[in-house]
């Protein structure tokens, strides 16, 4: 509620002042907490102001540095911030660290898996004739052992949506290291395998033998169009030549791999604010995710970022009901403050 009044509250007669806050006792504290400076030589990461987006003026004026910081203060960066300044190099007794990086990842993982599949499931609660599965829902037993067929899956007649969730970020050493290669982490197979892109082509390798165990009604035999998706949390990968880079991954890993009656669409890249924002209107016309899909492959010789493939084609534009509720909620909670 603080961010949420911080970000829509400020007012002021000349718009052109509307980043300058003057803030009364005991309102202030926060401020003060999200104006601290931090000591960083790497000016170029934007650091002081990803973690601190307000600028003290003066005793009690502050300027706001950039919203969409202060927005992900309470999203992104704190789940960086919480792990870096309050977990990270906690001690027991004996001088054995209480806290494990790998374990939060994980953690925050699972939020993110549960988070994504409410949204599918709400998306789609209304959509006649399909088959949606999800995550655990997806595993079958072969004869190599138990195989989870992919993250999720969409089937509407002979279309079907495979996709994989990451929740992974890019590190900002890697994110801001000037080349490919510093990207890449110099290993570029890894880097891609890490953000799914091996496991769809195994998706897509295993569903036509597996899938009929699952979905009675999969039109095996038919002509069935492949739509590979990868669902990420990192904003990064949303910027315009990520989307067409993962693909060209794909189709390199795709390579020569033929399957009869399967024809395979370019890979889609989606953030997760991508979902958010479409969720309403899926729920009420289920039928246009098939319009997003195939406006992100329109061009023949690059993909464009997801975002830009849901305005060209968006005809139910409506705000989540949660997120108006939720709104609405907050309001009437803290409003005496």
């Amino acid at each position: 509620m603080n961010i949420l009044r911080m970000y829509l509250a400020n007012s002021s007669e000349n718009p052109e002042f509307i980043f300058f806050y003057l803030v009364e006792q005991p309102n202030s504290h926060l401020f003060d907490v999200l104006s601290k400076r931090n000591k960083s030589t790497e000016n170029y990461k934007l650091l002081n102001i990803r973690k601190s987006p307000f600028i003290k003026a003066e005793h009690q004026k502050y300027i706001i540095s950039d919203n969409t910081f202060l927005l992900e203060k309470s999203y992104s960066q704190f789940i960086n911030d919480f792990w870096f300044d309050k977990l990270k190099g906690q001690k027991n007794n004996s001088g054995k660290e209480l806290f494990n990086i790998q374990k939060y990842r994980s953690d925050f993982g699972y939020f993110f898996e549960s988070y994504l599949d409410s949204i599918l499931k709400y998306s789609f609660a209304n959509y006649k004739y399909t088959s949606l599965l999800t995550f655990n829902e997806l595993k079958v037993s072969t004869n190599q052992g138990d195989i989870e067929l992919a993250d999720f899956y969409l089937r509407y007649n002979n279309k079907i949506i495979i996709g994989q969730v990451k929740s992974g970020n890019i590190y900002d050493i890697e994110k801001y290291g000037g080349d490919v290669e510093s990207l890449y982490k110099k290993d570029r197979n890894k880097f891609f395998e890490n953000f799914g892109v091996n496991q769809i082509i195994e998706s897509i390798k295993n569903i036509d033998e597996y899938i009929n165990t699952l979905d009675s009604n999969y039109p095996k035999g038919h002509q069935i169009k492949i739509y590979p998706c990868i669902v990420v949390n990192d904003k990064a990968l949303q910027t315009p030549l990520m989307a067409d880079i993962f693909n060209a991954r794909f189709v390199e890993l795709l390579g020569g791999i033929k399957i009869p009656k399967l024809l395979i669409k370019p890979l889609s890249l989606i953030h997760i604010s991508d979902l958010e924002t479409i969720e309403e209107s899926l729920n009420k016309k289920q039928k246009e995710i098939w319009n997003f899909l195939d406006e992100n492959h329109r061009y023949k010789k690059f993909i464009p970022p997801f975002y830009n493939s849901v305005y060209k084609v968006w005809t139910y534009k409506k705000y989540p009901e949660k997120i108006i509720t939720l709104y609405k909620e907050l309001i009437e909670k803290y409003m005496h403050n």
